[in-house]
């Protein structure tokens, strides 16, 4: 724990840094969510059909789900949530603006029971 799962369009997954997004929230729960290092595991889900708003060409997605095992407080929750949101949007801004996409960005924090989870 943590799990971390990226959503976005095959198009971003090309083009965005994963890696330094991945590593940027690795150190984020680490820091702020008390995680260690070895047990952050990231993917991508590559998403090949996304329709956002009114399905124009230029819009397009990227969310994040960020699953913790229960027991944070509300203020690390926040703290969590707010700062992966901002650097998802730091690392998606360059890739909207070089492909010229209008991105929906967001995080969900999945609260994780530990008797729920196996491993």
């Amino acid at each position: 724990m943590p799990q971390i799962r990226l959503e976005c369009s095959r198009e971003m997954a090309d083009a965005l840094d994963t890696a330094s997004l991945f590593a940027s929230l690795h150190t984020l729960v680490i820091e702020k969510a008390n995680a260690t290092l070895a047990a952050c595991k990231s993917r991508v889900a590559v998403i090949d059909k996304v329709y956002v708003a009114d399905g124009a060409a230029d819009r397009d997605m990227a969310h994040l789900d960020i699953g913790l095992l229960t027991g944070r407080t509300p203020e690390v929750l926040t703290a969590v949530g707010s700062e992966a949101l901002a650097l998802l949007r730091q690392h998606v801004a360059p890739v909207a603006e070089a492909k010229g996409l209008r991105v929906e960005t967001s995080v969900r924090l999945v609260d994780m029971p530990p008797a729920l989870y196996f491993k």
